[in-house]
């Protein structure tokens, strides 16, 4: 048969986040022929809006089927699941491609963290397919996102790491000031003890290891500091939501004077 147009909306959403939106770097879509090889699609993601969060009752058609769980900690927003609500125009791709004939497809999100992380789906679909409904085929990327900047000098190690949930929504000590009279309230923000980040320098070889918990200091910020022997150092950062199952990584190597 003749190739016809086909359509899918795709998102993606971070895994208990919200959609990957403009605090991160664009994440990229892949279609590709399942049995062939063949890729028909691969651009990067529109990633203007993060939608917005609501309270589960109030559920609407265009909700992500991906829900929101706010854990109760101290000073956190009232916890809970909560709906994410897409932004129609944004935080989305439009693949469009075209079809002779039936076709196993493998859709495959990548984000960045700040390294390559992915996820996919697989499924079929037809010429002339149009699947542009809300909220799309949403793809869930597990995992933080992590950086980090180590000084060192006199014998002692200062590690800062940047901690942030993959749809770069905060990390915050403290929580949001409530808003003014006749406004709406804030969206839940992510408590820093839901996470745990620490710090090792790893140096003769792996032999010699120092390891150190960090602690959140100011919105998405987690620091501590360790005194190690002068050397050279393999530096390892680990952040972990236990709750979602996210993890984060980030290496760099430091010398200790």
């Amino acid at each position: 048969m003749p190739p016809s147009d086909t359509a899918i909306k795709v998102r993606v959403q971070a895994r208990g986040g919200k959609i990957l939106g403009p605090a991160v770097t664009a994440p990229r879509l892949t279609v590709r022929n399942a049995v062939t090889g063949e890729v028909l699609y691969d651009q990067p993601m529109n990633n203007g809006s993060s939608g917005t969060v609501e309270p589960q009752a109030q559920f609407s058609g265009d909700i992500s089927r991906e829900i929101v769980i706010v854990q109760p900690t101290v000073d956190s927003p009232t916890p809970g699941p909560y709906w994410l609500l897409p932004d129609p125009n944004e935080g989305q791709a439009i693949a469009r491609f075209r079809l002779t004939q039936p076709a196993l497809l493998v859709f495959t999100a990548t984000a960045y963290a700040p390294e390559p992380v992915t996820a996919s789906a697989t499924m079929y679909m037809t010429p002339g397919m149009q699947l542009l409904e809300e909220p799309g085929l949403v793809l869930t990327i597990a995992g933080l996102s992590v950086t980090a900047t180590v000084t060192a000098k006199n014998g002692t190690a200062n590690v800062t790491a940047t901690v942030r949930m993959m749809c770069g929504c905060p990390i915050t000590p403290r929580p949001i000031p409530p808003p003014p009279p006749g406004q709406s309230p804030p969206e839940p923000y992510w408590p820093y003890t839901e996470f745990q980040v620490s710090a090792q320098l790893r140096g003769n070889g792996g032999f010699s290891v120092y390891a150190f918990d960090l602690t959140c200091t100011d919105t998405d910020t987690f620091t501590g500091s360790t005194q190690v022997p002068s050397g050279e150092y393999d530096v390892w950062i680990t952040a972990v939501q236990p709750k979602e199952t996210n993890v984060g990584f980030y290496r760099m190597f430091v010398v200790v004077d």
